[in-house]
């Protein structure tokens, strides 16, 4: 399996955070461990994307907007892998 780019583990945190989750339970969905879910929460609390309130992790409604920008993105990245594919074994 390849390596998850920044902007897959992003889209990760966002997802789970719709379910206002946990450090503990955000950081078992991602399959991310410790010190790299703080960087990535820490990065999206300052850009106003998630909220923390009583240990608990939740979208705003500008994560909420970001997150479907991404889902659209990631969408149109994996078609675009697939033609790559198509193309090289051509």
């Amino acid at each position: 399996m390849p390596k998850r780019d920044k902007y897959r583990i992003t889209y990760e945190i966002l997802k789970n955070c719709r379910l206002n989750m946990s450090k503990t339970r955000l950081m078992f969905a991602c399959n991310l461990n410790y010190v790299i879910l703080t960087k990535y929460t820490n990065e999206l609390i300052a850009k106003g994307l998630i909220i923390e309130d009583q240990g608990k992790y939740t979208l705003t409604p500008k994560g909420l907007e970001f997150l479907k920008l991404l889902d659209t993105y990631i969408k149109l990245n994996e078609e675009i892998n697939k033609l790559e594919n198509l193309l090289y074994n051509f």
